[in-house]
């Protein structure tokens, strides 16, 4: 039998709530995983094959102006550290062990499916993305 009191964070006066916390967020999390599943999307797939890693593309790039693009396509993977959702537009700031790197994504490039599974990815996952080098006009 448990009391009211057995629900409380020691000392605390807190309440655990099976939804909240933590606990809300596994959940969240698992249901975009099953999401993912059902569109025929595998959320682990057994490898990405990357061309660069992003310090080799700081270094290979660091002369490119802001505002220009190159013809080289590439492929690269990380960690989502930072995501930014400006409408039509997602800035998603990448990290693997040598540096870290931002990608632009496009709402009229990827299309609305793929625009929609990448504005769903979350902080800490890892992704691979493929793709044409670029600056911004910011840098």
């Amino acid at each position: 039998m448990t009391t009211e009191n057995d629900n409380e964070h020691q000392g605390t006066g807190q309440t655990t709530d099976s939804r909240s916390g933590f606990q809300a967020e596994r959940t969240r999390r698992l249901s975009a995983i099953d999401e993912l599943k059902t569109t025929g999307v595998n959320p682990y797939p057994y490898r990405f094959d990357r061309t660069h890693t992003l310090g080799e593309l700081r270094e290979k790039f660091a002369p490119l102006e802001p505002g220009n693009e190159t013809e080289e396509s590439v492929s690269v993977a990380g960690r989502i550290m930072l995501k930014r959702d400006q409408g039509k537009l997602i800035f998603v700031t990448i990290r693997d062990r040598s540096a870290d790197i931002q990608l632009f994504v496009s709402k009229s490039v990827v299309g609305d499916a793929q625009f929609e599974v990448i504005n769903n990815l979350d902080l800490g996952d890892w992704v691979g993305a493929h793709g044409l080098i670029m600056t911004t006009r910011k840098g």
